[in-house]
């Protein structure tokens, strides 16, 4: 009787560890390639700590960050696209005219990060949290948002269902910086 219990406890050890996200470690040689290159493209970055380095115009296209730490980092013109950046810290970062079409940005921070037409067609930005955030001429092109934090901390969910077009949660703002049809007000936290 004894063993199947000691069975059971293991296998339910194993399928909990399982379940649960595991520890990510950087490639240290994809890690040094970005360093010296300024290009990574499909490497692996996971959990690679790149707080406040300068990667403007980096090439980081299908790259894993997963996990990563980029707080404060230069992204400017970057290529991220289709790189997945799943529960990334992007906090304060500069993400001006970054590309990040087709990419996955779920449960990343870009709390008070900068925005500045910067290219989320076709991203997956599933609670992902731009509280603070200075959000101008945006590409929201098919860009799931569902459970997003706005810059003024309201949480999104009218595009849960799938639907790809934001163009109906745009509000016109008096002091709208940019294109007031694509953009958002960090001051207010409100699309316009």
């Amino acid at each position: 009787m004894k063993r199947p219990i000691a069975t059971l406890v293991t296998l339910l050890t194993l399928t909990f560890v399982g379940l649960s996200r595991p520890g990510q470690a950087v490639n240290p040689t994809d890690l040094q390639k970005l360093r010296t290159e300024n290009a990574c493209p499909g490497c692996d970055l996971s959990g690679a700590n790149l707080a406040g380095e300068d990667l403007q115009d980096a090439n980081l296209m299908g790259a894993n960050l997963t996990d990563a730490n980029l707080a404060g980092a230069n992204l400017q013109d970057a290529n991220l696209n289709s790189a997945v950046l799943n529960y990334a810290n992007l906090r304060r970062a500069d993400l001006t005219s970054t590309n990040f079409q087709y990419a996955h940005l779920s449960y990343a921070n870009l709390e008070e990060s900068t925005l500045v037409s910067t290219d989320f067609t076709q991203a997956y930005l599933e609670a992902t949290n731009l509280t603070g955030a200075t959000v101008r001429n945006p590409i929201l092109t098919g860009t799931y948002m569902c459970q997003a934090t706005l810059p003024d901390g309201t949480h999104l969910y009218e595009n849960c269902n799938g639907e790809t077009s934001l163009a109906h949660l745009f509000i016109e703002e008096d002091n709208a910086i940019g294109e007031p049809e694509n953009a958002i007000n960090s001051a207010s936290g409100r699309l316009w």
